[in-house]
């Protein structure tokens, strides 16, 4: 079967919507990986407020002002919270896709900042009926400015884990 675009599977529905932002919280895993939250992905250090999201279409822009990546993130084994944003299919599993801090984000407008967004790619395609659940995404993580077909991304990570995301770590 060939790859399926996004655009594919949001028209056969499998993606659902709301706003649940995420935390990261206790992980007691391999000791060499730095666990981040969103805010870590900010030059601050605080948590990016995100303007009110609507559905009236792709006409509102990404904010891009302000969101400079955290250049001494480049490089490190991390491992952070998200939700995925589905970008291209292997069969019916997720091969690449947009991190993001918020259940729909990229499918709402606008898109959160390109410091709140990482461009994910992965060998072990992953389960698309398990994509609308939030997962913990570890692997090295690259400062690299990307345009997607979705929004601006600010980081890059090939995927070396993808494990569904339980509050405890």
């Amino acid at each position: 079967m060939k790859n399926k675009s996004r655009r594919d599977i949001l028209k056969a529905g499998t993606v659902g919507f709301g706003c649940v932002c995420l935390s990261s919280v206790g992980y007691t895993g391999t000791p060499n990986v730095e666990e981040l939250s969103w805010a870590d992905l900010t030059p601050t250090g605080k948590a990016v407020l995100l303007p009110p999201v609507t559905h009236a279409g792709a006409s509102a822009p990404q904010d891009t002002h302000n969101a400079e990546s955290v250049q001494s993130l480049h490089g490190k084994l991390v491992r952070i919270p998200g939700f995925i944003i589905p970008l291209s299919f292997e069969q019916l599993d997720v091969v690449e896709f947009i991190l993001a801090p918020y259940k729909g984000a990229c499918i709402h407008v606008p898109a959160p900042p390109p410091n709140q967004l990482v461009h994910v790619q992965t060998d072990m395609p992953y389960p698309s009926a398990r994509m609308v659940r939030p997962v913990w995404v570890s692997g090295v993580l690259q400062i690299e400015s990307n345009d997607t077909p979705l929004a601006q991304v600010g980081y890059r990570m090939q995927a070396e884990t993808i494990e569904l995301y339980k509050a405890n770590g």
